[in-house]
């Protein structure tokens, strides 16, 4: 089983991929949840790291890995394995006493009903951050988009149960101030709460037919969401995969789309303009 020590950064929540021997002791419970170190688990989906998912949620992990891939020509439902097609340990159960029979190999709806069925039995439970890695990306062409996501993951567990882009920003001129601000909420506030990141997949950045990667897509997403005074509706943060030991937000993540990026996957920026230099930091996860 493969663990991550995931460090928060204290403006700029940073997941970092540690061996599990470094895990340092979890923070106060009124900490920020930006100030804590938990632990996380890459591939939680796998049945050789859990044989059922539910075992994933109630290891105490505070991080747990979900790949999912858009089977845009076939169900047009998001499967959830380390290759296209559905390998995973979510049940078809749509009970919690079931959550450890029926069917595996499920799709990314189901892998949310089991999420739910947990979160309803344990209403109270830690601050859970689910990371997603979409692994090729979204078709906003046909009608598969950072939107319809969204709407999967306010429909299967509540918006009111996943802390959201908005509800950080507040009345912050960008995410990005906010943050800065010290606007992460305390990790007792978000008792029954789950944190989305979505980022760009491994299939996808290697893919030269697509240049618009889903950390891009979805900062823009962002963007437009606030213009329009829709902001609440987005579900998830956006995050660099791979991001370096200084600031990554240049290039394409840089200018305008620099204040959606406050969530970063790898070694996060050290003594740079986006964190303090007591920010730890460690190898990039994969």
């Amino acid at each position: 089983m493969k663990r991550w020590t995931v460090p928060f950064a204290t403006l700029l929540l940073a997941v970092t991929a540690l061996p599990a021997a470094q895990a340092a002791p979890t923070a106060a419970v009124d900490s920020s949840i930006a100030g804590i170190t938990g632990v996380g688990v890459h591939n939680a989906y796998e049945q050789g790291t859990f044989p059922w998912l539910v075992d994933a949620l109630e290891s105490g992990a505070s991080m747990l890995e979900i790949d999912v891939w858009q089977n845009f020509a076939g169900s047009r439902a998001y499967q959830v394995s380390h290759d296209p097609g559905n390998a995973n340990n979510c049940s078809s159960s749509t009970t919690f006493e079931g959550l450890r029979s029926g069917w595996r190999n499920q799709n990314f709806q189901a892998c949310l009903r089991n999420i739910k069925l947990w979160h309803d039995r344990n209403p109270s439970h830690a601050p859970l951050i689910i990371k997603l890695e979409a692994k090729n990306g979204f078709d906003g062409r046909g009608g598969y988009g950072p939107a319809q996501l969204d709407s999967l993951l306010s429909s299967s567990l509540g918006a009111g149960n996943i802390l959201k882009p908005a509800d950080v920003k507040g009345g912050h001129a960008t995410l990005d101030a906010a943050v800065r601000a010290g606007a992460w909420p305390s990790r007792s506030s978000l008792q029954g709460k789950f944190v989305f990141l979505v980022e760009t997949g491994a299939f996808e950045s290697q893919n030269p037919f697509d240049s618009y990667d889903t950390d891009l897509e979805y900062a823009d997403h962002l963007g437009s969401l606030a213009n329009s005074g829709q902001l609440g509706s987005a579900m998830m943060f956006t995050t660099i995969n791979g991001a370096s030991s200084s600031d990554p937000r240049t290039g394409d993540r840089g200018g305008a789309r620099a204040q959606w990026f406050v969530t970063f996957d790898g070694t996060p920026a050290r003594g740079s303009a986006a964190t303090p230099a007591s920010t730890p930091t460690g190898t990039t996860c994969s």
